[in-house]
């Protein structure tokens, strides 16, 4: 599907297409939630949502941050010291000022159990092996961990979620790329130290809020939403700047728009540490039951072939967007599954959600950057969510 197919002149298109790359390329790096890049990022937005017309508000709350001062991963074998390039895992544990140290155990991707003899051992996995298996890390009591990241995507930058956060016995973790994780497996066996300062505070994190009230319907709402937050050490152009820009491009499309629902636009805040925001603007939330949908826009920066939908909800839901996706010609594949992001809060609640995500092999890394988004699929994508509010948000439909 093409924007001129959407009835967009050329001029128009490449003139939005610049507006979207350069609000992108304002965005701070490294927008940690609760850092003054998060901050920083939150009232660029809102600058652009009063240049559009529209009213907004805070909704400001607590949350742990975390700030990595030194990382070192140092390998030995046969009495040589390798020095190894690696980035700390936020929220892992502090070995300042010491260091850890153990014996390497490799965990394949495969495995469902740790070996039996893993206490004070250093155990070197990928990331998705990691995620399912740390609770195992804790309990047989391994002295530390190495995340190998995804092939050519270089070191990726990531932290523990959700309860893990406030666990008192967490363990340090470092992350290293793919050709260094294959490098130390090839050196096994052979002894790890790991040198992790973190710094783990409170801080202040928000969500950015638009009311679009509705005419007949204005106690049905939907919401639409994207979090502004990275992890460390990247620009975050498609995780999740691209769906930054993309609500500020459908907001923009919206301004002359009478909805009979109400609509509602949330920027959400610590999303990578287990969607803090959304979680929080839930629980001050006291009329869930009126929130009839959920859609969710999470690292969209990819090219648009590469476009997934995940629908969680009723059959009348995810038969009309089949429906609605047929008639624009919208190139995307549609699952019927939960995503991967704030949209869970609002599944968690019966509620029906949509998470449009298409994103790159850069995504937590250094390379997440402006190199890999593509505008047009931005735009495109826009177009098409904003058709889409403006035939949900009127149709006689039950959720």
């Amino acid at each position: 599907m093409s924007l001129t197919a959407f009835g967009q002149k050329e001029d128009f298109i490449n003139n939005i297409q610049k507006n979207i790359i350069n609000l992108l390329k304002s965005l701070p790096s490294g927008r940690l939630g609760g850092s003054q890049q998060e901050k920083q990022t939150f009232y660029i937005i809102k600058d652009k949502i009063d240049s559009i017309g529209f009213i907004s508000r805070f909704q400001k709350f607590s949350c742990k941050s975390f700030i990595i001062k030194k990382e070192k991963l140092i390998i030995k074998k046969n009495g040589k010291e390798i020095s190894i390039k690696c980035a700390g895992i936020g929220f892992s544990n502090n070995t300042y000022p010491n260091t850890t140290s153990g014996e390497i155990i490799l965990l394949n991707n495969n495995a469902t159990h740790l070996p039996q003899k893993v206490r004070g051992k250093i155990i070197i996995c990928t990331k998705s092996t990691r995620s399912k298996m740390y609770a195992d890390f804790l309990e047989k009591g391994a002295q530390g961990f190495i995340e190998i990241s995804d092939p050519g995507c270089g070191i990726r930058s990531t932290q523990l979620k959700g309860e893990y956060i406030d666990l008192p016995n967490n363990i340090p973790g470092v992350s290293v790329s793919y050709n260094n994780g294959i490098t130390i497996t090839k050196m096994l066996p052979a002894q790890a130290t790991i040198i992790l300062h973190q710094v783990i505070q409170f801080s202040e994190s928000m969500n950015l809020i638009v009311n679009i009230n509705g005419h007949s319907m204005p106690d049905e709402k939907i919401i639409i939403g994207a979090h502004v937050d990275t992890v460390q050490n990247t620009k975050g152009a498609c995780d999740n700047g691209s769906g930054v820009v993309t609500l500020l491009e459908i907001l923009r499309r919206l301004r002359n728009f009478k909805s009979d629902r109400s609509l509602i636009f949330i920027w959400f805040g610590c999303e990578e540490y287990g969607w803090k925001g959304s979680s929080y603007f839930m629980s001050q939330c006291d009329t869930i039951s009126e929130i009839k949908l959920m859609i969710n826009l999470d690292s969209l920066g990819g090219y648009i072939e590469n476009n997934e939908v995940k629908i969680s909800g009723t059959e009348k839901i995810y038969s009309h967007f089949i429906d609605f996706v047929k008639q624009k010609h919208y190139c995307c594949c549609v699952k019927r599954e939960r995503g991967t992001g704030d949209d869970i809060v609002f599944s968690q609640k019966n509620i029906n959600t949509i998470c449009f995500h298409k994103g790159t092999p850069y995504i937590h890394t250094n390379k997440d950057n402006l190199n890999t988004i593509d505008a047009a699929a931005l735009l495109t994508t826009s177009i098409f969510l904003t058709k889409y509010l403006k035939e949900i948000a009127n149709k006689n439909i039950k959720f």
